[in-house]
């Protein structure tokens, strides 16, 4: 009988392009169940209600790749970041009826530390937000936004747990690969059902696969999509650009003492607008995980 597939199911921003190329590969005793993209084209592309043929659906998969465990990893099953995860639900229902045997993968991270990556992204796929609007959005009209509640890891998880069953979600904090790699990877490997024995577990967790771009270039891209790209989230510009994650990207030079004073900036604003918003989720999540959230941060009541 072929291993369980394993479905890394998110969170955006943790160290899911290092997962994909580091650890689920075959000298590490995994193999792809389907390529990441053409995964995503078949699980959360297709519009609501198009899909049919559930076994049709599954075909598309490989879960029988012999003693290797299949893997399906897609970091935005829980929801695009960019709508404030408002088709995560949808994603979960699809997953379920594609690999209802699956294993789920859940790695969080600290919300403070999640707001500056995700707010990376948005900018990058051509939001012309600034934080305080991004974070404190009351502006008219129903097209789907960045929410806070997103970052709820309680009823991510809760609602796997239902689908799936208590033993079948692990939920890691990326903290722990910055803090103790080796336990990160065997706690996955362990969860999988890997050999160690036969696939020791072998990730450089050194290497970095996506570069953090600072504040200031941040700022002159969200000013070009504002007032020059024509997008979906800013139509109001002159300059349709091809591929907006593309366009618009400069390096503006400035003293370190420059980037230092915008990245204190930032976190003062973000703290201070999430101030008491995450406690009881935190909580929530430390009771249905037994990890000790404290320990990396993580806001919880007092």
């Amino acid at each position: 009988m072929p291993p369980r597939p394993l479905v890394h199911i998110g969170m955006p921003k943790c160290a899911s392009t290092w997962l994909q190329r580091h650890l689920f590969i075959a000298r590490n005793g995994y193999g792809k169940a389907l390529a990441t993209k053409p995964a995503h084209f078949a699980l959360i592309y297709p519009d609501s209600f198009c899909i049919s043929d559930w076994s049709e659906a599954r075909s598309m998969f490989d879960f029988d790749l012999g003693d290797k465990v299949p893997v399906i990893s897609l970091e935005v099953l829980v929801g695009n970041p960019l709508t404030g995860g408002e088709n995560g639900e949808g994603n979960l229902h699809r997953l379920s009826r594609v690999a209802p045997e699956a294993r789920i993968l859940l790695v969080i991270r600290e919300q403070q530390a999640m707001l500056r990556s995700i707010y990376k992204t948005l900018v990058n796929f051509g939001s012309p937000l600034s934080i305080q609007t991004l974070l404190d959005n009351d502006l008219t009209g129903t097209v789907p936004a960045f929410s806070l509640s997103y970052l709820y890891y309680d009823r991510i998880i809760a609602a796997y747990r239902h689908v799936f069953g208590e033993d079948s979600v692990l939920v890691l904090p990326m903290e722990l690969l910055q803090e103790n790699p080796d336990a990160f990877v065997q706690s996955i490997n362990t969860f999988s059902g890997i050999d160690s024995e036969r696939y020791p577990p072998h990730a450089n967790p050194n290497v970095r696969e996506n570069v953090n771009r600072s504040l200031l270039d941040l700022e002159v891209k969200r000013l070009y999509n504002r007032f020059i790209a024509r997008t979906r989230l800013s139509p109001g510009g002159f300059y349709k650009p091809t591929m907006i994650g593309n366009s618009g990207n400069l390096h503006i030079p400035a003293p370190a003492a420059v980037h230092r004073a915008m990245e204190r900036r930032f976190a003062d604003k973000v703290a201070a607008m999430t101030a008491g918003h995450y406690e009881q989720s935190n909580a929530a999540t430390r009771e249905l995980t037994g990890l000790d959230l404290a320990r990396w941060g993580y806001a919880l009541p007092a």
